[in-house]
């Protein structure tokens, strides 16, 4: 258990840096008057088990492992907040 909650600290650690990153980069974006001519992708190449099933990595077939992000971004093209839930 110990070991797990140490693999989530980690992780969400790491996605925070993620988030702030990105966040860095849509706001030069902004200033430099880019976002509405900017397409911008976010995805990953494997989802994470974290503990799941008793397992950490990608090197299983369950849900949290093969789910991926999918994030796209063009404002007044994409409406904010649209989910698409059908794969």
């Amino acid at each position: 258990v110990d070991s797990v909650k140490e693999w989530m600290v980690s992780y969400y650690a790491l996605v925070e840096e993620v988030d702030h990153h990105v966040g860095q980069l849509l706001d030069k974006l902004d200033e430099a008057g880019q976002t509405k001519n900017t397409l911008v992708i976010f995805t990953s190449d494997h989802g994470e088990s974290l503990g799941s099933h008793g397992r950490r990595g990608k090197g299983t077939f369950y849900e949290e492992s093969i789910r991926i992000p999918l994030m796209i971004r063009l404002p007044d093209k994409i409406p904010q907040g649209k989910a698409i839930d059908t794969p």
